[in-house]
């Protein structure tokens, strides 16, 4: 049996994460930590993001203390597999949510499961935020190469996983869903990202790796304070914007590259890096914040969904037109999960450190490949059984296990096989 074409979520929904080397992150974090003696900003606009008076106290990779500066400066960087295993599994649950509703349409859900749904469709739109900020935390507090050397270096490595992936999703597609081949539609959907849905992530990427030399140059060499006004026209510019292209981006995806949406998050990963740590009590209020975004996300995403289709249904285009909330809710997740990452429970569990590695090596692979698994489990009935046999409350988390196992077990094998390991991370 043949199943149902593939509906994604949104473009604002998924994400792939950084694939950039370890090594690099290491040696970028003891750049980062050696330099603990920033002044920060002092004026109203910064205060919110400014340490409080106990952050001083915190012990920084770097400082003295009697870990080496190597080990010290590893230890810094493990919340960054924790952001790529978090921002991954948000992406899955997001797409096993697009599964739910093709099978349990919105108003066939009541009371609890009605809530769950609003919210589990809002929450899986933090993975693609969390994922650009921590590209920008690392790369752009850089010292770029020479823009040559950097082009030579960096580009192949997006480019090449951006046509390989692209034309194997586009004959899997031809033998999954009896689609004809045709060569100019293969052309118009390789220049397009609309080979499948999810790989948008790659062409946006393409554009960011193009303009990060000049904005690299922003955040090293700019005034906090500067960056911090960018940020801020940004964040209040971005719903115009947004509105202007919502009929565009749907026809074009990636349209939202240039838009403007995403290079915003970019720069606020990279100056997340001038906050290198904050303390219980600031991570507490993040935390607060966090979660009433979350709320007013989910209930504006349901009232969009009953009011605005008939029949109801969810709809990516309100965070597109509307993506002020996703921003002040992915902003504090962000800090949420570097504070967790940097906390003593984390770090002083070797065997934790290592399982999250382990997941976080295979999340670039994971993202790219779980759409296929995805199709599998639907040829064979198994998401579409699941769901029927089962409440929402077990098969979602259910069915996101099982597609990132399965990507996961094939990224493995494919990483150690020659050539096609550089594809999948």
């Amino acid at each position: 049996m043949k199943p149902a074409k593939r509906t994604n979520l949104a473009s604002s929904d998924s994400g792939v994460p950084a694939s950039d080397d370890r090594d690099d992150d290491v040696e970028l974090a003891d750049r980062i930590y050696r330099d603990s003696s920033r002044d920060w900003p002092a004026t109203a606009a910064t205060a919110i993001l400014a340490p409080e008076p106990g952050d001083a106290d915190l012990p920084l990779a770097g400082s003295k203390a009697d870990k080496p500066a190597a080990a010290k400066a590893k230890e810094a960087m493990d919340w960054v597999d924790l952001v790529r295993v978090v921002g991954c599994t948000l992406v899955i649950y997001g797409h096993t949510i697009t599964h739910l509703t093709l099978v349990h349409p919105l108003p066939a859900l009541k009371g609890a499961e009605l809530v769950m749904f609003s919210i589990s469709t809002a929450l899986p739109f933090c993975g693609v935020p969390l994922f650009f900020m921590l590209s920008g935390y690392l790369l752009l507090p850089r010292p770029q190469p020479p823009v040559a050397d950097y082009y030579q270096r960096r580009i192949p490595r997006i480019l090449l996983p951006m046509v390989v992936w692209s034309l194997a999703y586009y004959f899997w597609d031809i033998y999954f869903y009896d689609n004809s081949f045709s060569l100019a539609e293969l052309g118009n959907k390789v220049l397009t990202s609309y080979l499948s849905d999810h790989l948008w992530f790659l062409y946006v990427m393409f554009y960011l790796y193009l303009v990060t030399p000049l904005l690299s140059l922003v955040v090293q060499h700019g005034e906090k304070s500067i960056l911090m006004l960018v940020v801020g026209l940004w964040f209040i510019s971005d719903p115009i914007n947004a509105s202007f292209f919502g009929n565009a981006a749907e026809l074009k995806f990636q349209l939202q590259g240039f838009r403007g949406t995403w290079i915003g998050f970019y720069l606020l990963g990279g100056l997340s890096s001038f906050y290198p740590r904050f303390g219980n009590k600031r991570i507490g209020a993040l935390s607060i914040f966090f979660l009433l975004s979350l709320l007013l996300l989910s209930y504006t995403n349901y009232i969009y969904a009953y009011f605005h289709n008939d029949p109801p249904r969810w709809d990516w285009r309100f965070v597109i037109q509307f993506g002020a909330p996703v921003t002040l809710m992915s902003t504090p997740l962000f800090y949420m999960v570097r504070h967790l990452g940097q906390s003593s429970w984390y770090t002083s569990k070797p065997s934790l450190l290592r399982f999250m590695k382990t997941l976080a090596d295979h999340t670039y692979g994971m993202y790219l490949l779980h759409m296929m698994v995805q199709d599998v489990t639907a040829y064979f009935s198994i998401s579409e059984n699941m769901y029927r046999d089962t409440t929402t409350w077990v098969s979602v988390p259910l069915f996101t296990f099982v597609l990132m196992l399965g990507s996961f077990a094939i990224t493995y094998v494919l990483k150690r096989l020659p050539y096609v390991g550089a594809l999948v991370g």
